[in-house]
């Protein structure tokens, strides 16, 4: 599945596992490195063995992860107006 935002995507793949690129100013291409703005590459992201990603929803300056317990949802990104 790939899921568009403003100016990042992210694709999940059948494993559980979403990989990202694209704008990271906010961080909402999940990679927390400091200085990295821009993803050109997919970087791959696992949240842990036991739980899986099975749902990814991009807004314009964040992400958000559904997790496999269907109960947990890891949010990245600008956080300005509570997203």
């Amino acid at each position: 599945m790939l899921v568009l935002g403003g100016r990042h995507a992210t694709v999940l793949t059948a494993a559980g596992v979403a990989a990202s690129w694209g704008d990271n100013g906010c961080g909402q291409a999940a990679v927390a490195a400091k200085g990295v703005r821009s993803v050109s590459v997919p970087k791959l992201r696992s949240c842990s063995r036991s739980l899986k990603v099975v749902d990814v929803a991009c807004g314009s300056r964040h992400s958000l992860f559904l997790l496999s317990d269907r109960q947990s949802v890891l949010g990245v990104g600008c956080n300005e107006m509570g997203q």
